[in-house]
C-alpha cells in the first residue's frame, strides 16, 4: 500500500499505471476475458469483438493474468485490475522472501531480499508501465528458489517444481520465462560440477527442461499463426544470426539501458513531456547502495555469490540493447559504425524461432534478482548484526522511491468516459468504430478500446498496437469504401465533407451486409471534440444519432 500509494483510496474509479503507458489496452484485455469466461464460459483463443466480421485468433496478452483478474470478477473492472497489481506486488515481496529465507537460512535474510524485490525499480515500473503480466515478477524468484531446492536435494520432486516454474512464467510472461531460464542458465553452468553427484545434477536438470518444454512449446505452436512473421528467414540459423539479411531492430533507444542509468537519480526527468519516457523510461536505477550491497555478498560468500554476480552482470549486458546509447543517441550511427551488443545477436536468434524482444531494458529483472540474493547471501556470513542488512535494504529502497523515474505518488490514469453507451450492451449491433477508422493514433485506440468496454459490440478494428498487423479484414473492409475515406479526410482537416463522386447508400449498403449495425464516432483528445462536419453528414445519410452524448455519437445503418 505504501509503494502505490494513494492507490487504495482510488481503487475503482482511477487504474494504476501511467496514461502514457499500456494500461489501457492491458485493462481492455482484462475486460475480454472476463466476458468470455464469465459471461460466454469458455476460454478466450480467439474473438469476434475485433476485427469484425472475421474476428481473429488471439492468444490473450496475459492470459494467466486474466484468469488471475477475474477472480476478482465481482468488482468494477478498474478495481479488479487494480487488487490484481496490489496482489501481484505483495507476491513478489511474499516469494521474494521465501527466495531469500532459503538462502539466508534466516528470517532476516528472507526480509531483506523480499524488500528490495519488492520496493526496486522495476518492480515499480511493472506496475507503472501497467502491464498486468509483467507485474508477475514473482516467477523469478519462485523459480530461482525451486533452483536452489533442486541443487541441494537433488530429487525428482524439485526437478518437477522447476519445469513447472519455468513453463508457468513463460505462459504468464515471455519475458520473466525467458529471463527465468536465462537466469538457471548462468547459475547451472556456473555451479556444474557436483563431483560424483553431477551425472545425478544433470539428469534432474534435464527433465526439468524437458517438462518445461513439453508444455510450453503446444502452446507457442497452437497460437504461432495468430503472429506468424510475413517475411520468415529463408536462410540457415547462423547465417540468420551473424549475416545481413535485412533484419529490423526492434528495440528503439529509449528501450535500451545507459549504465550510468544504473546510479544516477532520474528525478529531475519526471519533468519532462515526452510521453515516451513518462511512460516507458522507468525501471533502470538500482542505486550505489544497492550495487554495493551485491558486492558485499560476493566478497563475504564467493563460492555462492560469484554465480550471482555472473547472472546480474548478464542482466546488465543484454539490458544494453541492440548498440550502444549514450544519451538516448546510438554512438557511431551517423558513421554507420554502430557497437553491437550481445543483445544484438541473442534478439536476432529469437526472431528466427519466434519473435524478438523489443524492451531490453527489462533484463534488469535478473540484476534486481541477483542483488536480493546476494543480500541473503551477506546476511547468511553474518553471526551478529543481521538485522542490518534488513535495515540496509529498506535504505535501497526508500534511495529507488526518491531517485528512480517513476514518481511518487504512483500514477493513475482513468478510463475515458462514454456512459450514453452503456445501453448498446443489451443489444446485438456490431458496431463501425469510425474514430479507430479516421486517425488509428493512442488517444483514438484508448477511446476506442475504453467505449468498446462499455458498449461490448464487435468492431472492425483492432486498436491494439502490434496486433493490429495480424488482422485486418475489418479495417481494409470499412477503410476501403469511399464514404469512410471521405468522412476521415473531413475529420483529419476539420472541413466539409466531401461526397462527389460517392455512392454512400452502397456503402452503407455493404457495412449492413457484413453484418454491421452501428455506426459510431468519439471525441478524442484533451477537448474531446467531435467533428462537427462529420457528424452533419451522417445525420443526413443515416438520420438523427440514437445516441447523442457530449463526446459520443451513433447511428443506426439504413437497412437496405
Amino acid at each position: 500500500m505504501l509503494l502505490t500509494f494513494p492507490a487504495l483510496f482510488h481503487l475503482g474509479g482511477q487504474a494504476l499505471g501511467s496514461p502514457h503507458g499500456d494500461g489501457m489496452k492491458h485493462i481492455w484485455t482484462v475486460w475480454w476475458i472476463r466476458q468470455e469466461l464469465l459471461g460466454e464460459y469458455r476460454f478466450p483463443f480467439g474473438t469476434e469483438l475485433l476485427n469484425y466480421p472475421v474476428g481473429m485468433e488471439l492468444y490473450p496478452i496475459e492470459p494467466l493474468n486474466g484468469l488471475f483478474v477475474t477472480v476478482f470478477g465481482l468488482v468494477g473492472l478498474v478495481a479488479s485490475a487494480n487488487l490484481a497489481a496490489l496482489v501481484n506486488l505483495t507476491l513478489v515481496g511474499f516469494v521474494g522472501a521465501l527466495f531469500g529465507r532459503e538462502l539466508s537460512k534466516d528470517d532476516w535474510g528472507g526480509l531483506a531480499t523480499g524488500t528490495l524485490l519488492q520496493g526496486s525499480a522495476f518492480a515499480a515500473f511493472t506496475i507503472h508501465v501497467g502491464v498486468g503480466e509483467l507485474q508477475h515478477f514473482w516467477w523469478l524468484p519462485l523459480g530461482a528458489w525451486a533452483w536452489m531446492r533442486l541443487r541441494r536435494l537433488l530429487g525428482w520432486k524439485e526437478a518437477v517444481l522447476l519445469g513447472l516454474s519455468l513453463a508457468g512464467a513463460t505462459l504468464s510472461c515471455f519475458y520473466h520465462g525467458f529471463f527465468l531460464a536465462l537466469t538457471v542458465a548462468v547459475l547451472s553452468l556456473c555451479t556444474l560440477w557436483l563431483g560424483r553427484r553431477t551425472p545425478a545434477l544433470l539428469a534432474r536438470y534435464a527433465v526439468a527442461a524437458g517438462l518445461g518444454l513439453a508444455l510450453i512449446v503446444p502452446v507457442m505452436r497452437a497460437f504461432a499463426s495468430s503472429y506468424a512473421a510475413s517475411d520468415a528467414p529463408t536462410v540457415g540459423l547462423s547465417e540468420w544470426v551473424l549475416g545481413d539479411h535485412g533484419q529490423p531492430i526492434t528495440d528503439p533507444e529509449l528501450a535500451r539501458l545507459e549504465v550510468t542509468d544504473l546510479v544516477v537519480p532520474a528525478r529531475d526527468e519526471r519533468a519532462t513531456t515526452n510521453p515516451q519516457v513518462l511512460g516507458y523510461g522507468g525501471g533502470r536505477y538500482l542505486g550505489i547502495l544497492a550495487l554495493g550491497l551485491l558486492l558485499a555478498g560476493v566478497v563475504r560468500d564467493p563460492k555462492r555469490g560469484l554465480p550471482w554476480l555472473a547472472a546480474a552482470i548478464v542482466g546488465v549486458l543484454f539490458a544494453t540493447g541492440s548498440f550502444w546509447t549514450v544519451d538516448g543517441v546510438t554512438v557511431g550511427a551517423d558513421t554507420g559504425t554502430r557497437i553491437r551488443l550481445p543483445f544484438f545477436y541473442l534478439n536476432r536468434l529469437l526472431a528466427y524461432v519466434g519473435e524478438g524482444i523489443n524492451f531490453p531494458v527489462r533484463f534488469l529483472a535478473i540484476t534486481v534478482l541477483s542483488i536480493g540474493a546476494s543480500a541473503a547471501l551477506l546476511t547468511r556470513s553474518l553471526t551478529k548484526g543481521r538485522p542490518l542488512v534488513f535495515g540496509l535494504a529498506v535504505l535501497c529502497v526508500l534511495d529507488v522511491a526518491v531517485n528512480q523515474l517513476d514518481p511518487r505518488p504512483a500514477a493513475r490514469f482513468e478510463l475515458e468516459s462514454f456512459p450514453e453507451l452503456e445501453a448498446l450492451a443489451a443489444e446485438d449491433a456490431p458496431v463501425v468504430d469510425l474514430t479507430i477508422a479516421f486517425r488509428p493514433d493512442s488517444y483514438a485506440r484508448r477511446a476506442s478500446l475504453s467505449a468498446q468496454t462499455l458498449h461490448e459490440q464487435p468492431i472492425q478494428a483492432v486498436p491494439l498496437e502490434r496486433i493490429e498487423y495480424f488482422a485486418t479484414e475489418g479495417t481494409d473492409l470499412v477503410g476501403s469504401l469511399a464514404l469512410v475515406q471521405a468522412l476521415s479526410a473531413a475529420a483529419d482537416r476539420n472541413t466539409p465533407v466531401v461526397l462527389d463522386g460517392v455512392d454512400a447508400t452502397a456503402d452503407l449498403t455493404t457495412l449492413y451486409d457484413a453484418g454491421f449495425r452501428k455506426l459510431m464516432v468519439l471525441g478524442t483528445g484533451d477537448d474531446r471534440r467531435l467533428p462537427p462536419t462529420v457528424c452533419a453528414t451522417l445525420d443526413e445519410l443515416a438520420g438523427p444519432p440514437s445516441i447523442d452524448g457530449l463526446a459520443v455519437r451513433v447511428w443506426d445503418i439504413p437497412a437496405p
